[in-house]
């Protein structure tokens, strides 16, 4: 088995085929997490971009509610990982106090009163699949925070992490129990059948040709190269976008956030909000749909003062000054689920593809889906996520 890509989905594609057993080899065209899983601001939230209501528009009660049950569970899975984690890494002893993951309830704010309907339409769907959220209005929601909106559902089931000590954390842990990794080796094509040593090829299992002159031969093979998997495929399979975010220097007090609810909001682009470990506030969003890196970086500056200032606005009494700032590429699919399945002629090589704004809880749940596809348990549920659904292309 050959998982491409080291980031936090491939990493725990890998991690997952090792624990039930499997052979494995990770690759990497650079160094593990330093992809887009080092700009990843690392909202894990149980509900993809499109609400629960919009979902059963589109794919029917039955699937929407799938897709939410999967990425409940998603988290259950990362949160699993994340103890063992953490139970074998000395920095979680003191007087170290990091973890890789940290529960957290979430907030989506209505951005304007014109969403408070969408927010009370979205409560009576999530109700209705008994999905505990509460529904709060303006003057319920200046009772809790320093900052003021029409209406707000807060969930409990959400996290935060860190995910590029997640992610080599985890590929080490698997490294030793037998996960073979290979940095700084780029997969240049991906072919179907093995090809022999008298260079014919068999109907069975794929070959890999690497830039290191390398040929990798595997009975499977999982593509987690996100943004990079157009290189593998003529198939235009997303919008490319880029979000900005900053991080403010350490605060001594959170004051009018006292559970620091992970935040965000009903416009699009949405402003998302968490804090850290270290008392830090991490704001990101006013996303672009670019990813030219000049483009990008030349925004950069402009974005990061206006994140600071909506910041400041919502919470006045902070006082809140930025200590870096960054952009990430990322990309979208129309319906905003993730690509999990395969391309017509590659019969033994499956994607892994978590595009959209919770890519590391759709990461999770390709890795979990694959993992029983592949030890021989089909799920049904991954017609759900395929190339071809009705929605799902541009």
């Amino acid at each position: 088995m050959a998982v491409v890509g080291a980031g936090v989905t491939g990493a725990m594609c890998a991690a997952l085929l090792v624990d039930a057993g499997m052979d494995v080899m990770l690759l990497e065209r650079g160094r593990v997490a330093d992809g887009s899983t080092s700009a990843n601001t690392a909202l894990l939230l149980f509900e993809p971009d499109q609400p629960l209501h919009r979902l059963e528009a589109m794919l029917g009660e039955r699937d929407a509610d799938t897709v939410y049950q999967l990425t409940h569970q998603a988290l259950d899975d990362i949160a699993s990982l994340a103890t063992r984690l953490d139970a074998n890494d000395d920095r979680t002893s003191p007087p170290f106090t990091s973890t890789c993951f940290e529960w957290r309830p979430s907030l989506i704010l209505a951005s304007s009163a014109d969403d408070v309907a969408t927010l009370q339409r979205e409560h009576r769907a999530r109700q209705r699949h008994h999905y505990p959220t509460q529904l709060l209005g303006r003057e319920e929601i200046e009772a809790r925070y320093a900052f003021s909106a029409p209406a707000a559902l807060r969930a409990q089931h959400a996290a935060q992490m860190d995910p590029v000590r997640f992610t080599r954390l985890l590929v080490a842990d698997a490294a030793s129990r037998g996960l073979r990794v290979h940095e700084c080796t780029g997969v240049l094509s991906v072919q179907n059948g093995m090809e022999g040593t008298d260079g014919t090829h068999g109907t069975d299992g794929a070959t890999l040709d690497t830039d290191m002159g390398h040929r990798v031969r595997a009975r499977w093979v999982i593509m987690a190269t996100g943004y990079e998997t157009e290189r593998y495929t003529s198939r235009k399979l997303a919008r490319d976008n880029s979000t900005f975010a900053i991080l403010t220097r350490p605060l001594d007090a959170m004051e009018g956030w006292p559970d620091r609810a992970l935040i965000w909001e009903t416009a699009r682009p949405y402003i998302y909000l968490r804090t850290t470990s270290d008392n830090r506030v991490l704001i990101g969003g006013m996303d672009e749909e670019t990813v030219d890196a000049r483009e990008r970086d030349a925004m950069l500056p402009g974005k990061a003062r206006r994140l600071l200032e909506r910041l400041r606005a919502m919470f006045p009494t902070m006082d809140a000054s930025m200590d870096r700032s960054w952009a990430g590429t990322f990309l979208t699919t129309r319906d905003s689920l993730p690509y999990i399945g395969q391309l017509p002629g590659l019969s033994h090589v499956w994607f892994a593809l978590a595009y959209g704004g919770n890519g590391t809880t759709f990461g999770m749940m390709a890795a979990r889906l694959l993992r029983d596809q592949l030890l021989g348990t089909p799920r049904e549920e991954m017609g759900i996520f395929r190339f071809d659904r009705p929605t799902g292309g541009d």
